[in-house]
């Protein structure tokens, strides 16, 4: 059950790393990464109290190295990997928690990156566990998870010029990736490691995030430097502009997540400290039809159905995390850069509606 109001939790030092415990079932959980330069990092588990209505740090954990990013496990809770930095190098590695505080206990390295180059986001599927992805600047990797650590079985580079910030595993198939790369967004084939499909100028700046629809493998948001967020017909790549474009940020859009449970609910995060949740009805209705007829344009006014519901002003600095809950539908945190965490809950006049 979600908070009728929001409930946070503050780190001591700087973070952008937050992701949900996908393997946890029985309680809200999400992981949370430090940033710090100078300081030792570490890693919190954080489980939300429904009946106490609080976050409680479950696990406290030492992650020397700067925190980028984070992912987590399908199938097992207590297994992670952390995308991290220390003196100018980047790295990736696969972690598990251990019972007690104390460090992370690493079980493996994930090499093969290049020399000097950001490791942007890791991804892992969240219905083949032994499927990850990890993205840098200009080049995609592909990883075999397994009890023996992890095997990197392919990768494919970005193209040139183009900068890759994030990206997203289809839910529905494994071998479909998008990444968000320059303007616009990239559809890749992790079998043949090979780009399939591009959106080459989505939006007017950089795209920062992108998000598969969970009932629809056709679906994708994206959200970029021009304040906007975009949802495509990836069928009509190319032919077709947006079916929808959303508004309500001033600054870049870091990231920008569809419910994994309903498809009429996005939350959008950025740097004007901002959290906005969007309610579209009408694009969840043709995505039900599974029809390729492209909406008409559409008002983005308080009186249309497709549009802003809510804006969450809790953040005092930039909102780099997002993540929905793996257990409740209404319930998402978000990280801001100052590392407060907070637990934002969809308005009840908006969960009648769905």
């Amino acid at each position: 059950m979600a908070p009728d109001h929001s409930v946070s939790y503050s780190l001591k030092l700087q973070s952008r790393a937050l992701a949900a415990v996908q393997a946890e079932k029985n309680a809200s959980q999400w992981v949370v990464g430090t940033n710090s330069l100078r300081e030792e990092n570490e890693v919190h588990v954080l489980e939300y109290d429904h009946d106490q209505e609080r976050i409680a740090c479950t696990r406290s954990l030492l992650h020397k190295p700067e925190v980028w990013d984070i992912a987590t496990s399908c199938q097992q809770s207590d297994v992670l990997i952390t995308v991290w930095g220390e003196a100018g190098n980047y790295g990736a590695s696969l972690w598990r928690i251990p019972q007690t505080d104390g460090p992370l206990e690493k079980l493996a390295d994930l090499p093969g990156h290049q020399t000097n180059s950001a490791i942007r986001r890791a991804l892992w599927h969240p219905q083949q566990p032994e499927l990850a992805i990890t993205i840098e600047d200009g080049m995609l990797h592909r990883w075999a998870i397994s009890d023996q650590g992890a095997q990197l079985v392919g990768q494919a580079p970005a193209g040139e010029l183009l900068q890759l910030w994030s990206g997203a595993l289809q839910p529905q198939q494994d071998q479909i990736c998008a990444t968000a790369g320059g303007n616009g967004f990239q559809l890749w084939d992790l079998r043949s490691m090979a780009c399939t499909g591009e959106q080459v100028a989505a939006h007017k700046m950089p795209v920062r995030d992108v998000s598969f629809c969970p009932s629809s493998s056709h679906r994708l948001v994206s959200g970029g430097d021009d304040c906007k967020l975009r949802l495509w017909d990836l069928r009509m790549l190319g032919s077709h502009g947006p079916l929808l474009e959303l508004g309500g940020h001033s600054h870049w859009v870091w990231r920008a997540q569809v419910s994994p449970m309903h498809d009429q609910l996005i939350a959008s995060s950025s740097s004007d400290c901002l959290v906005n949740l969007f309610h579209t009805p009408e694009i969840a209705k043709d995505n039900a039809k599974d029809t390729l007829e492209q909406p008409s344009s559409r008002a983005h006014d308080l009186e249309h159905p497709d549009g802003k519901v809510h804006t969450y002003d809790e953040h005092e600095d930039s909102v780099y995390g997002l993540c929905w809950s793996a257990v409740d539908p209404w319930l998402f945190a978000t990280l801001s850069y100052d590392g407060r965490l907070v637990l934002n809950s969809v308005p009840k006049n908006v969960k009648y509606k769905i």
